[in-house]
This record gives structure tokens, C-alpha cells and sequence, in this order.
């Protein structure tokens, strides 16, 4: 079973049984429908159900990713006497070239006392990849700014962020979830029932240590979960102990939530992350650790700047790409050092490899 089949068959609402990480999941992935293409006409706060339009499907799912999995799981809520209820409001959504911004975030009010703040993770845009490679060497990214906000506006100003608050996210929207709820200002941090990082990736370690003594000072439950060969969760400095999910497949495909396996209503646990996790792209990560931060933000613009001059503006472009072309940008690396170069040609063709393997086997989701 996956989380698409869990919401499908969920049948008590969230007056009978309460909240629970199976829910912290299919609401932190239903954050990947671009549901901002119907705003105007549904209106704010309106039941889930109403959010199911299908003629806005080709931009509910244009990300090039997951799409068709995330039409299915959209289906199942909407069916499911547990979600098709639960109220969407307080939508934002913002992708901006200039600033360097992809972010969106969304509250789904579960009950007239809990609401939960689900931020969507990287999108297909390589705005949203550049944003997500920038905290490799910032303090802070516009899209943390605006988690911030996000929480203190809701707590202060709607309906919804007058009782308690669930905060989470997948992958960019768990580094979301953590940063804005270790960030926003005291008094709401009291409504704050528990903040999940589902595979999301950590901090540089100054921002870190600043985000552990927040979270200490607050008494803010951080609960982590990452797939058995975690990748992205395992990039950057987190602190705290992690839940660690079987998942039907291997690699980076881990990362996606529908490979995650559930019995009798739960994730499938395993004792500890693989070697290969802890292991897995040792050069690539030892180098960010090492790396001052003039030579991180080298890397990042000098890998974006070689995709922009390819055209490359989604993640699908790169299944447009031919073999001679892969060759040309790769020798764009070598005008860095050795390592820098290094690093730079594994993430390329880890992108790649990723594009390739976009559309999940109909075993992967069972």
C-alpha cells in the first residue's frame, strides 16, 4: 500500500480519530497541486472537494515530476471521508526570477481548533532548484523569509491560526516547516503542536546551531522522516533523532513518498538508514562541509549558468537533451578546480538520471 491507497480507504474524520504522520504525509503532498490556478473561482476556504476542477489539470500538474501520481492522490482525498471536507484557505504562491524565489504554502483546517501549514517542496522550475542549492552558502533564502511570514501572518490575522497549528512539508517544504516554525515570533510558537520534516534537507551549520537553540528555547517537536537511502534529508546539518521508512525502491527515487511503504495503517519502519545513505555521495557532501562560502556559491551559479544556457528551465527539459549536448555542458565544469568541477559533474548527472526515472513503474506505487 501507499499513501495514495491509505487516503483512498481513510473513512473517520478528524473529529474521531485524531491527527496522525500518515496525515502529516498525504497533506504535505497534496501541497504539489498548483490549486492557485483555480483560486479566483473557488474562492478562499472552501472544502477540498471543491478543488477538484478538471479543467485545471494541465496546470494542477505541469511539473513534469510526479504528475500523474499526484492527480491520483488529489482523487483519493477528494473521495475520502477524511480529507474531502477539511477546509483549503490562506493559499500563496510565489515563483520569481529576480529574487530567486519559488514558494508556496497552504492551510488545511482539520477541525474549528487545529489547522495544519503544509509548504510545497521544490517544483519543476529551476528557479525552485536554484533556491534550494543557494542555502548551500546563505543564511537564508527568500522562500525561509517568506515561511516566516507565512506563520505570523496566519497566526495573526486568520481564522484558522487561532487554535493549534501542525506544521510540515516534503523536502524543500520540511526545510520550510522547520525554519519558519523555529523563526516566528514567540507568542505563536506556543500554538505550534509539532513541525514535520519529511526528507527535507538541513541548514549550513550557522544556521543550524541558531535553529537548535530556538527550537530547545521554544520546547518545539521536530519529528524527521526519511526513507532508508535518504539522499536529500541527509544534506546540510540536522540535529535530533529520525524515523526511517522502508520505501519499494532504491536510489534517489526514495525520496519521492509514493515508493514509501504502509501496512495496517502506518509507515513501514526500519532500525536505521543504509550504508549507502550514510555513505552515498561522501565527495559531494565533504565538499560543501569544507568548502568556504565563496567556493559553494561558485558552484551553484556556475551549474545553473551552463543549465540557463541550455535552455533548461524544467526539470523534464533535461529528456530533451541529446548525448553530445550532455558533453558540451559538462566541459563548461572544467573552468573550475578539480573538486569544484568534481562535484559539479556528479550532481549533473544525478539530475539527469533523475529526469530520466520521472514516471514511477506501476510496482513502485504498490
Amino acid at each position: 500500500m501507499n499513501i495514495i491507497e491509505y487516503a483512498r480507504i481513510c473513512s473517520k474524520t478528524f473529529e474521531e480519530e485524531p491527527f496522525n504522520r500518515m496525515d502529516a504525509l498525504v497533506l504535505s503532498q497534496l501541497a504539489y497541486t498548483k490549486y492557485e490556478a483555480a483560486a479566483d473561482i473557488v474562492g478562499d476556504s472552501q472544502p477540498l472537494r471543491d478543488w477538484y476542477r478538471g479543467e485545471y489539470f494541465d496546470v494542477y500538474f505541469s511539473d513534469g515530476m510526479t504528475d500523474d501520481q499526484n492527480r491520483e492522490m488529489l482523487a483519493a482525498a477528494v473521495a475520502s471521508r477524511r480529507y474531502r471536507n477539511i477546509l483549503l484557505c490562506n493559499l500563496v504562491s510565489t515563483t520569481d526570477e529576480s529574487t530567486g524565489e519559488q514558494f508556496a504554502a497552504m492551510t488545511f483546517g482539520l477541525t474549528d481548533n487545529l489547522s495544519f501549514v503544509s509548504f510545497r517542496g521544490t517544483d519543476g522550475s529551476l528557479v525552485g532548484w536554484k533556491e534550494d542549492c543557494r542555502m548551500t552558502f546563505r543564511e537564508r533564502v527568500p522562500a525561509q523569509k517568506s515561511a516566516v511570514d507565512y506563520i505570523n501572518n496566519l497566526c495573526a490575522n486568520h481564522d484558522a491560526g487561532k487554535g493549534q497549528v501542525i506544521i510540515g512539508g516534503h523536502s524543500k517544504g520540511g526545510n520550510l516547516a522547520v525554519y519558519g516554525a523555529a523563526f516566528c515570533d514567540e507568542e505563536y510558537q506556543k500554538r505550534i503542536v509539532d513541525v514535520y520534516s519529511i526528507d527535507g534537507p538541513g541548514f549550513i551549520e550557522q544556521v543550524s546551531d541558531r535553529i537548535d537553540r530556538r527550537i530547545k528555547a521554544a520546547g518545539l517537536n521536530i519529528i524527521r522522516i526519511m526513507p532508508h537511502n535518504s539522499v536529500v534529508g541527509m544534506l546540510m546539518e540536522s540535529s535530533g533523532d529520525y524515523l526511517v521508512v522502508k520505501s519499494n525502491t532504491i536510489g534517489l527515487m526514495q525520496h519521492i513518498l509514493y515508493t514509501w511503504q504502509i501496512e495496517d495503517g502506518d509507515l513501514v519502519f526500519v532500525d536505521k538508514l543504509s550504508l549507502r545513505s550514510r555513505y552515498l555521495d561522501r565527495t559531494m557532501r565533504d565538499w560543501f562541509k569544507v568548502a568556504t562560502e565563496k567556493q559553494r556559491e561558485t558552484f551553484v551559479m556556475t551549474f545553473f549558468g551552463v543549465l540557463e544556457n541550455a535552455d533548461i528551465q524544467v526539470l523534464s527539459d533535461f529528456q530533451k537533451l541529446r548525448f553530445k549536448d550532455v558533453v558540451g555542458m559538462i566541459s563548461e565544469f572544467k573552468s573550475c578546480d578539480e573538486e569544484t568541477a568534481k562535484v559539479l559533474e556528479g550532481m549533473f548527472k544525478a539530475l539527469i538520471k533523475s529526469a530520466a526515472k520521472q514516471v514511477i513503474s506501476t510496482e513502485h506505487n504498490s
